[in-house]
């Protein structure tokens, strides 16, 4: 990928900057021009049997041409975009390579999020906080021995919580990756220490590049959590995106944190 491999960080010894957007679905799509969309991306979209799914689809796609055009300085409809290895979506430039722009979708319930940058690889996961009744299963599937220990050891929302902690975190991970979501899920291991700091090792298998991960883990708004990774020391932007283009900050509330995510201060 053209600006660096996936594992630079930010120039000169500085954090490499992300920004992440995020915003409610059905208000997205009611006040957004579709015209920015392709006709392939319209019926991709249509093809879903429910509203809330062809909604968050069209969200996801105008989210993404919103965004990477303030990016690149290009209008959003003249956007073109190709798949990498294990089909990861890509920006293409004009000659047909890759644009250093990294970026990375999630989307949950009613909320899409996109995280972006021109520094370093991305992965992101949302979920909606909600109980599940599926959490020991996939604890024993995806989980280190260690965390489905632990996780086993808790109860009501203290479980929960941790359940979606950890999938968010795992999820990122691979996402940043760019590997199969359900590949070594057990092997990305994290643990919880004092002071909001999170440690976090890696099994055998995994390219060189992963040691270089680090995460944040935060609520972006109420009823959500999310999770972030990227290569090298970064800084976070938190945006909620509003129709047509528009935006505010959006301070996440921040969970827990690698040594080498930066706080915005």
């Amino acid at each position: 990928m053209t600006g660096g491999s996936l594992a630079d960080g930010g120039g000169q010894g500085q954090p490499a900057r992300l920004s992440l957007w995020w915003t409610p679905t059905g208000n997205y799509c009611a006040n957004s021009d579709t015209g920015v969309l392709t006709i392939e991306e319209k019926a991709k979209c249509a093809r879903y049997r429910r509203e809330k799914d062809r909604t968050a689809c069209l969200a996801s796609r105008l989210l993404v041409r919103r965004v990477l055009s303030g990016l690149c300085g290009k209008a959003p409809e003249e956007l073109v975009f190709g798949q990498g290895s294990h089909g990861k979506p890509m920006l293409l430039a004009d000659d047909g390579n890759p644009c250093p722009v990294r970026f990375n979708l999630s989307h949950s319930a009613d909320l899409v999020m996109l995280a972006a940058s021109t520094e370093t690889g991305v992965g992101v996961d949302v979920e909606k906080i909600a109980e599940r009744a599926d959490i020991a299963m996939i604890a024993r599937r995806f989980f280190s021995p260690d965390e489905a220990l632990e996780l086993s050891a808790l109860s009501g929302g203290e479980r929960l919580e941790r359940f979606l902690a950890l999938w968010t975190l795992k999820e990122a991970a691979m996402k940043a990756l760019g590997g199969d979501i359900f590949l070594g899920l057990a092997g990305i291991r994290f643990s919880f220490l004092s002071g909001g700091l999170m440690g976090f090792s890696l099994a055998g298998g995994f390219p060189k590049e992963a040691k270089n991960l680090n995460f944040a883990l935060f609520e972006p708004c109420e009823g959500y959590v999310a999770a972030v990774a990227a290569f090298g020391e970064f800084s976070l932007e938190v945006f909620r995106a509003g129709s047509e283009g528009r935006a505010e900050k959006s301070p996440p509330v921040l969970i827990a944190r690698t040594p080498g995510f930066h706080p915005e201060p």
